[in-house]
């Protein structure tokens, strides 16, 4: 590759080095590690033709670096204040599914996605005039973006209730040990805990569904995907360990995890599967 087209504007080469420096910074969890896990599920199923044209946009980052700027970079600036609504979708508790509730006007992850689709596939600007938060973004945050809201939108309590933020303002104890959000258990603590990293884990999630059924990542219905998420709050919201041990916060432990480390693995690899299969379709019909 020519050095001109590495370098061919400094805001790459930013995004290369603060997506550098995102993959060094432990503290983020879906958030770091997850993202970064689902960015790479889906990197490895790219198809040939569109695994060469996101490196051209992209001027070879991976998927990986730039699953978390959404989080990283943007924190720093106005951007991140008007982006925050994308991040999740609100369901109240009682909600059936995501096509009775009553939707931000400012938009959600379930909305923000087609958006996202529709600039990267057409390169027009315009199509992001349907979302004020999207306007005077470029392929390559877009690129970042819709790599981090799928991933968002298959973290189940980023489609939470908002009487307690998600599980932000539900306090748990972690392990018997850690003082840490019901939010903060699902966005880090647990994965972390499997001890690998992204790439590792990427493997394991491989070989694990290497059989399944296609059919549940083909399906492009995003609203789907939102509900898909909200059913699993319930068993989230279980605390198995607290029936054993006398806590003033729920505890969770071995039985926690033993209960929902299934559910965990299969949301970072269906994931990682729909945003290949969504990137596939943007990349193999967008202009070069």
């Amino acid at each position: 590759m020519k050095k001109d087209k590495l370098f061919r504007n400094g805001f790459t080469m930013s995004l290369l080095i603060l997506g550098i420096l995102s993959m060094a910074s432990a503290a983020y969890g879906w958030g770091l590690l997850g993202h970064m896990i689902i960015a790479e599920v889906a990197q490895r199923h790219l198809s040939e033709k569109a695994s060469k044209k996101l490196n051209n946009h992209l001027c070879e980052l991976k998927l990986a670096h730039i699953a978390n700027i959404p989080d990283e970079i943007f924190r720093a600036d106005g951007k991140h204040k008007a982006m925050e609504p994308l991040h999740y979708v609100n369901m109240p508790k009682g909600s059936k599914n995501y096509s009775e509730t009553a939707k931000n006007p400012d938009g959600d992850l379930v909305t923000v996605v087609p958006v996202l689709i529709e600039y990267l596939r057409s390169g027009k600007k315009e199509s992001l005039d349907k979302m004020k938060a999207l306007v005077g973004i470029d392929r390559t945050i877009g690129y970042s973006l819709l790599v981090h809201f799928v991933g968002d939108l298959h973290q189940p309590l980023h489609v939470g209730d908002p009487g307690d933020k998600g599980g932000n303002d539900v306090d748990v104890e972690w392990m018997g040990r850690d003082k840490t959000s019901l939010h903060g258990v699902w966005d880090s603590k647990f994965i972390e805990y499997t001890k690998y990293s992204y790439t590792e884990f990427a493997d394991f999630l491989d070989r694990l569904y290497s059989q399944h059924d296609d059919s549940v990542w083909k399906n492009l219905n995003f609203s789907d995907w939102a509900d898909q998420s909200w059913a699993l709050n319930p068993q989230i919201y279980d605390f198995p360990d607290s029936q054993k041990v006398n806590t003033k916060v729920p505890s969770l432990s071995y039985q926690y995890i033993l209960k929902n480390h299934d559910l965990l693995r299969f949301q970072l690899w269906v994931g990682g599967m729909r945003l290949a299969h969504v990137l596939n379709m943007i990349l193999e019909s967008a202009p070069d």
